[in-house]
């Protein structure tokens, strides 16, 4: 199976504001999912490949000071980031540590929740990545992935530079092995796991003009741009012709846009 050669986005602080305006916007859908979970005062969660914070925040808030929150990723600069954001909110419940999500030196059976979101989607190694999820919660415990599908990305009024921009992140993230469409796999692996109340929800944020996730799509592309580069999927010239096309659009009063679909999938481990 194709496994990820590179993380298909670069790190900067204008792609840590980028990934802090997605969960943000996305908050309001994982809240319902962790309200029909029913995660509870005490529980000790994992939230896998947390970046600059993940939902580590709203984990945070449903647990309380007698739980607790570990967000882990690879990156140290992004949870440097995490940190700095969490202190702010004073999330005392809420640490983070540095782990390769393919190799998790953390004890086995000991979370009542893991998370993930994006994992898959920007590394693939779709088994590898939720078998060692799984294997971290406990009997009783739930394991719970939020993954992408690009498909949803639209733009009402259609315009031609949106649709130009969504293919080209899709062409990037297949040309260094990631995944835009990883949530529609993973359903057959967390049903072979053996999860019992296995959900599926799919959602989507959607944009207006002026609302900070409408630039989601130009900005990912800008935080690609390298990969575009060393693949030759495209001219500079012309992608800067129409990122500067894009966002005119989306500056348009009357223009609506919609984020990739946030693919749902949780189930409880049997005890």
């Amino acid at each position: 199976m194709t496994k990820a050669k590179a993380y298909p986005l670069d790190r900067s602080d204008r792609e840590f504001k980028r990934l802090r305006i997605q969960a943000e916007a996305l908050a309001a859908e994982s809240d319902v999912m962790l309200q029909r979970i029913g995660v509870g005062s005490g529980w000790n969660c994992l939230d896998i490949g947390c970046g600059v914070g993940g939902i580590t925040d709203l984990l945070s808030a449903r647990v309380g000071p007698s739980g607790h929150v570990l967000g882990v990723d690879l990156d140290e600069s992004s949870l440097v980031a995490a940190r700095g954001w969490a202190e702010g909110l004073n999330l005392d419940n809420v640490s983070f540590q540095q782990a390769n999500v393919l190799a998790l030196d953390l004890p086995a059976e000991s979370f009542d929740l893991v998370h993930m979101r994006y994992v898959v989607t920007t590394i693939r190694h779709y088994e590898e990545v939720i078998r060692n999820a799984y294997a971290l919660v406990k009997p009783g415990g739930w394991l719970v992935l939020e993954e992408s599908d690009s498909e949803g990305l639209h733009c009402y009024p259609e315009h031609p530079a949106w649709y130009r921009l969504k293919t080209l992140l899709q062409d990037v993230f297949d040309a260094v092995g990631a995944d835009t469409r990883a949530g529609r796999r993973c359903w057959p692996i967390m049903r072979a796991l053996g999860l019992e109340g296995l959900s599926f929800r799919p959602c989507q944020a959607g944009c207006r003009s002026g609302d900070d996730l409408v630039d989601y799509l130009p900005q990912t592309i800008i935080s690609s741009r390298r990969f575009v580069a060393e693949h030759g999927l495209m001219e500079d010239a012309e992608l800067d012709r129409l990122i500067a096309d894009c966002r005119a659009h989306l500056a348009d009063l009357d223009t609506l846009s919609t984020n990739v679909t946030l693919v749902q999938i949780w189930g409880r481990k049997p005890e």
